[in-house]
């Protein structure tokens, strides 16, 4: 579709709104006397949306371009033929104020500001024409009505179309995610049955260990009743060498008794044996004695005699 075709329902709306080629070809004829007033309105609509809260940062952000695109799209509205050009502007205003996050009821409130601003200068102009006053209020009336069906019209179509490719992504993400999905599926399935052989080798492995476990756990309760009767034998084998260490203690006192003994009696021998030899010399000595003595006395004897002879 070319933005120079007709929008969707537009001949109804022809029709509804009772915009033959005799009423286009008047307001057409209007279009000299409103286009003076058409910036002051648009400023007075941008104004008014700036503070609305659902708009109001798009038009503080945006202002100049949607002043243009308002300006460009309500001249193409009054000053032509409800034509290709109204169809064209029609659809290029909806995209940007869509782009920009603008709907149709900013096109409805600007509606109402152009029209007091064309009924403002009507009056200047018919006042004193209150028929065709009210003949050419009702047009401008009747053509910014129809302006405002095809804008919701066509800000529908968008919205659809917005819809539509969201889904489609949607769709295509989906169809995507749905291979990605097979995909991991199959290496889940793969990845499932290795661990399956994986997890029967760790059973296997985890089957020998517990058997190996259970002969180890006997081997160390054999060991702990072998290492218990060693305690025991080494307690046993303690007490005795204990016993035997006492015992030693008891002959070593005893040996230190009988060296004691033998020394007292080796003293008492040696006591002995000198008195027997002082005896023996005294006897020696006093025998010797004896033989001087008597050898005194023969010698003595000898004398005498000798003296007794000499006499």
């Amino acid at each position: 579709m070319t933005q120079s075709e007709p929008i969707q329902g537009v001949g109804s709306r022809y029709e509804l709104y009772k915009l033959d080629a005799r009423a286009r070809g008047t307001i057409k004829q209007m279009w000299p006397t409103i286009a003076p007033h058409l910036e002051k309105a648009v400023d007075d609509i941008l104004e008014a949306a700036a503070k609305l809260p659902h708009v109001s940062t798009i038009i503080v952000q945006h202002r100049k371009l949607i002043k243009k695109l308002e300006i460009s799209h309500l001249e193409a509205l009054l000053s032509g033929d409800l034509d290709t050009h109204y169809f064209e502007s029609c659809r290029k205003t909806v995209e940007q104020e869509a782009t920009l996050g603008i709907d149709a009821r900013f096109r409805s409130t600007a509606g109402n500001y152009v029209f007091r601003a064309a009924l403002h200068a009507l009056a200047r102009k018919h006042k004193f024409s209150r028929a065709n006053l009210v003949e050419n209020a009702e047009l401008v009336s009747q053509v910014i009505a129809f302006d405002v069906a095809n804008a919701m019209s066509l800000h529908r179509e968008a919205a659809e179309m917005r819809a539509h490719k969201r889904r489609h992504a949607i769709d295509e993400a989906i169809a995507d995610f749905a291979g990605a999905i097979g995909e991991v599926l199959e290496a889940i399935k793969d990845a499932s049955s290795s661990l399956t052989t994986t997890g029967e080798t760790i059973r296997e492995v985890a089957d020998d260990t517990l058997n190996r476990m259970a002969v180890a756990s006997s081997a160390a309760a054999e060991t702990s009743q072998r290492v218990k009767m060693t305690g025991e034998a080494t307690e046993e084998l303690s007490r005795s060498i204990r016993h035997i260490g006492h015992e030693a203690d008891q002959g070593l006192q005893m040996a230190k008794a009988a060296v004691g003994d033998t020394e007292h009696t080796q003293r008492a021998i040696l006591s002995l044996n000198t008195n027997r030899r002082a005896h023996r010399l005294d006897r020696r000595h006093h025998f010797h004695d004896r033989i001087a003595d008597q050898s005194s006395g023969a010698q003595r004897d000898d004398r005498g005699g000798a003296r007794r002879r000499r006499w």
